[in-house]
């Protein structure tokens, strides 16, 4: 429980999670209850990459080849 509350993202989650459910019962709206029920299983699961830095992409350079060699070949008679 220490760790559900200590996380303020986690809590923003939940509560929009929360709200967006509320409104899409009082207006009869699934789409906007099915967006509110996944922000608070990302609230409750912690998942996502927003501001977490699990979601990064490797940072390497590929190497370059030079573009302006020139391959000699032997002609073949």
């Amino acid at each position: 429980m220490k760790k559900l509350i200590s996380n303020p993202i986690r809590i923003l989650r939940i509560i929009l999670g929360l709200a967006a459910i509320y409104f899409a019962y009082v207006s009869h709206d699934y789409l906007l209850g099915l967006a509110g029920g996944m922000f608070t299983l990302m609230g409750v699961l912690n998942t996502g990459c927003c501001m977490t830095g699990s979601c990064n992409t490797r940072s390497y350079v590929r190497p370059t080849k030079k573009i302006n060699t020139v391959e000699e070949y032997e002609e073949i008679t």
